[in-house]
């Protein structure tokens, strides 16, 4: 379970934490597992087996030390599978074997521990109770500590450098052999990545911090999801020009609620340039200190609170009213949190607005397809007013930034232009509007 629990945030660096690559993890675990057990099973009835099953344990440890280096060799032969094929090629690439070894140890350690079959049931019993309870236990210890904690690549060396130990105490005549090239794995394994001046595991997310050129990057998991010049002010993305200028065209009320921190860019742009006191909502705590070391943000003034929590919980449970939502937890070009994309959703979010107040929210789509006319449908749903600006020429998947109000239309307000970038067309007539029971949004970003 610590192998299913980390592999799957090690490939939802490359695919996004979506449910393909959860359903892909299960099923390509479950059907190892399911091998394993009756190759186990097999080999157990058959002379040396036990020694056969010490050899390829010590292989699997191996195998799992050197995870991180086996990783990219499945990621370059899957990814060209795309985001729902390719995560079951590339878990069965990456970790299938060692799982497969693992899932040998019941039949073959209940056939050796077992001499007559008196004790059969009762051992039998003890031991898949055992490889139960053992299995919750790395779940927890996997998702709660050893993932936010040490980190991918220490948990792969950890959990490697436990199954040779257990290979070996097990051997019966010890084979230390292909030991001789485990310093090399554990150091290739565990050296760190090129091009990032950060990189941590949270609970959410794999957090890298970039520089290139003059701009950092701020990257979660798959996608660069934040931007600031190194040294000047300024917006590098194209959406954050647009989103940014629209309090000068549109300003009711002083408080502002931002979906999502980031690097806190746009909180503190709300707060210095339009004077919002801002509260922000933000479900995953490593990104506060992330944001205030390597891209400057801070309260300007007390100004600007953090609240660590999930956007829609914040919402039902504040009594807030705000003159300015602005959601930017769509920016994942291979999944969203669908939770926030719903008619339910947006309903809070309405009634957290004030009289006059506005959504300003960001979505990468196509203007005709993808996700953006299923937000306009549901959006349809809670507001009157909606204007859509698209940073690109044509149907091309881009940044979508869309402004609503509940009750006023607001298309007088806004000029055709904004930053250079033009207001689109978005259809909602012929899309099913996301609900809390329908919102498939990474099936259609991914066939999309």
């Amino acid at each position: 379970m610590v192998l299913e629990i980390a592999g799957s945030r090690q490939l939802a660096i490359y695919f996004g934490n979506t449910i393909f690559l959860w359903a892909a993890q299960i099923s390509v675990v479950l059907a190892t597992l399911s091998l394993g057990y009756f190759k186990g099973g097999e080999m157990a009835d058959r002379e040396g087996a036990w020694e056969k099953f010490t050899r390829r344990l010590l292989v699997a440890g191996i195998w799992i030390a050197a995870a991180p280096i086996i990783v990219k060799i499945g990621i370059l032969l899957s990814s060209p599978l795309g985001n729902i094929f390719g995560p079951i090629a590339a878990s069965a690439i990456i970790f299938s074997p060692p799982i497969y070894a693992l899932a040998m140890a019941t039949p073959i350690v209940l056939k050796q521990a077992c001499k007559d079959t008196a004790g059969i049931g009762k051992l039998s019993g003890f031991l898949y109770a055992y490889s139960t309870v053992a299995s919750i236990a790395g779940t927890l210890g996997a998702g709660m500590v050893l993932v936010p904690v040490f980190g991918l690549g220490a948990i792969f060396a950890i959990t490697g450098l436990a199954v040779i130990a257990l290979a070996l105490a097990g051997m019966r005549k010890k084979n230390f052999f292909a030991l001789g090239f485990l310093p090399v794995i554990l150091f290739l394994a565990l050296a760190p990545g090129t091009g990032a001046i950060y990189s941590a595991d949270s609970p959410y997310y794999h957090i890298e911090v970039i520089d290139a050129g003059n701009v950092r990057y701020l990257k979660l998991d798959s996608d660069f999801h934040s931007a600031r010049y190194i040294g000047y002010e300024g917006q590098v993305f194209d959406y954050m020009e647009i989103a940014m200028q629209v309090p000068s065209f549109y300003k009711k009320g002083d408080k502002a609620l931002a979906i999502g921190l980031g690097s806190g860019g746009a909180a503190k742009t709300f707060a210095k340039t339009y004077n919002y006191s801002v509260d922000v909502a933000e479900i995953d705590p490593a990104l506060l200190p992330v944001a205030k070391k390597y891209f400057g943000f801070d309260d300007v003034g007390g100004k600007i609170k953090v609240h660590m929590q999930d956007a829609r919980q914040y919402l039902g449970e504040s009594d807030e009213k705000y003159g300015l939502i602005f959601a930017d937890a769509y920016s994942g070009k291979n999944s969203i949190p669908f939770h926030l994309a719903t008619r339910e959703f947006f309903a809070k979010v309405r009634e957290r607005l004030s009289e006059r107040g506005l959504l300003v929210s960001n979505i990468i789509s196509s203007p005709k397809s993808g996700i953006a006319p299923h937000f306009h449908a549901t959006l349809r749903q809670e507001f009157k007013s909606m204007i859509f600006y698209c940073t690109r020429e044509g149907d091309a998947v881009q940044n979508i930034i869309l402004i609503a109000h509940p009750t006023e239309d607001i298309s007088a307000s806004f000029p055709k232009e904004i930053a250079g970038f033009g207001r689109c067309d978005v259809p909602y007539k012929g899309f099913r509007p996301f609900s809390d029971a329908w919102a498939p949004a990474e099936f259609i970003i991914a066939t999309s």
